[in-house]
């Protein structure tokens, strides 16, 4: 049984360099949204009940918020009439709200 191993599993010393070049990609807080695609507020209220009657909306829900004040990433778990409440008891009115969407 005087057989030759299979090259695939011969010990090869030579140095491998197949690293060189490394690719990381991560999501920026920072979204960048051109300010004239304000919605109106029905839309906005539209977006919102499709967001609540999504099949992945359990407890809490991440979505990307941006008002007159702020742009932000924010877990909204309640809904009325006139606003969303956030996970951190922060109330986000329905009539300042320009676009939301889900992250």
């Amino acid at each position: 049984m005087d057989k030759k191993i299979p090259r695939v599993y011969v010990k090869q010393n030579k140095k491998i360099n197949n690293n060189k070049e490394i690719f990381y990609s991560y999501k920026d807080e920072y979204i960048d949204i051109k300010e004239n695609n304000d919605l109106d507020e029905e839309t906005v209220r539209k977006k919102i009940s499709d967001i609540f009657s999504s099949r992945d909306f359990i407890y809490k829900k991440r979505v990307y918020v941006r008002t007159d004040d702020f742009c932000d990433e924010v877990n909204i778990v309640y809904k009325t009439f006139d606003y969303l409440l956030t996970i951190d008891n922060k109330k986000i009115y329905i009539s300042d709200i320009k676009d939301i969407r889900s992250v």
